[in-house]
């Protein structure tokens, strides 16, 4: 499939982050609540948290994470530069992510596969496009 900015352009929520590989999980829980937002002219910024996020943090542990930077398709990947990060060691690396489209036009993003004490994993992030001005 051939994609253009325009694919990826505007706000997305997301709609489900699970981590699998094994037993499914829930990096931050069932329910997690996230936007991101691409841009036409590549520029990228996203926040996820906790369901439970609230204004004294979360119940349970760490829960929230942000980053913004530049962004750009390369074959069936797209890649966050990463400008700004609420991980300090996400500053000046590149976020490489599997992409997809569902028929419903969920957009699909997989990280890398990793090593973790349970065996591999890795995360599937599916976002819903927002309607203009929702």
């Amino acid at each position: 499939m051939s994609v253009t900015a325009r694919d990826f352009a505007g706000v997305w929520t997301l709609a489900d982050w699970r981590r699998t590989g094994g037993d499914v999980t829930y990096p931050f829980g069932e329910g997690a609540r996230g936007r991101i937002a691409y841009d036409a002219s590549g520029s990228v910024a996203a926040f996820l948290m906790r369901a439970d996020w609230g204004a004294t943090g979360p119940a349970g542990g760490p829960g929230f994470m942000a980053y913004a930077g530049r962004w750009r398709v390369d074959g069936n990947e797209v890649r966050h530069a990463v400008e700004f990060a609420s991980i300090p060691g996400w500053v000046g690396t590149t976020l490489v992510r599997e992409w997809s489209f569902t028929p419903d036009g969920t957009l699909v993003l997989l990280t890398p596969w990793r090593d973790a004490p349970a065996g591999r994993t890795r995360d599937q992030l599916s976002w819903r496009r927002e309607a203009p001005g929702s």
